[in-house]
């Protein structure tokens, strides 16, 4: 007699969806160190305004780390990560808009990005002390950071295929609707698993 299988834990596809949050946070994160000679071509900024338009994201990203998690402590990490990664989504998917604005508008676009992906970590955490039983958080942190590799890589390769083929413009709109995507399964995940994620 075969035994029967033991169910798939809940927390178990928490952590796929927080492994693939951390690689869409990396893909997003490096489409504009990829995209940004074809655009700076295309609208005459400088290598300086390039280098610039790079770090307008770290400035977003460090200047809202602690307060998102802050709002993870006070509301719970799911609405934080879950609408956090919405709007980093839309805003990607947005970036060529803002580039047809200008420059400025295409530096405030990039601090918001940095802003709103700022929110992975902290909420990342917030779930692992709210849903890992303490036992298995050593794995488990190591499996949801290595997306942030996992995307660095499928990032920087696949963008520069991407974008020759479809062009910088389409490759935003690709990876902001890939997140939507995320957005969808995330919430619906977090309605299934609710009691692993101890409220949040």
């Amino acid at each position: 007699m075969i035994a029967p299988s033991a169910p798939w834990p809940a927390r178990c596809t928490l952590l796929v969806m927080l492994h693939l949050a951390c690689v869409l946070s990396y893909m997003d994160r490096v489409v504009m160190s990829v995209a940004i000679v074809a655009i700076g071509e295309e609208q005459g900024w400088d290598l300086s305004e390039q280098g610039a338009l790079l770090s307008a994201f770290f400035i977003g990203y460090i200047a809202c780390m602690l307060p998102w998690g802050v709002l993870s402590d006070r509301i719970g990490a799911k609405p934080v990560l879950g609408w956090g990664l919405f709007a980093w989504s839309m805003l990607t998917i947005a970036m060529p808009l803002a580039v047809r604005f200008g420059y400025a508008a295409t530096f405030a676009a990039r601090v918001l990005v940095g802003c709103f992906e700022a929110v992975t970590f902290p909420a990342v955490m917030h779930f692992q002390a709210r849903a890992i039983p303490l036992e298995e958080r050593g794995r488990a942190l190591g499996a949801v950071f290595a997306g942030s590799y996992v995307g660095t890589v499928v990032g920087m390769g696949a963008t520069p295929i991407l974008l020759s083929r479809w062009g910088w413009r389409l490759v935003f709109v690709y990876y902001g609707a890939v997140g939507l995507v995320w957005c969808v399964f995330f919430f619906y995940v977090g309605a299934a698993t609710r009691r692993h994620m101890g409220g949040s």
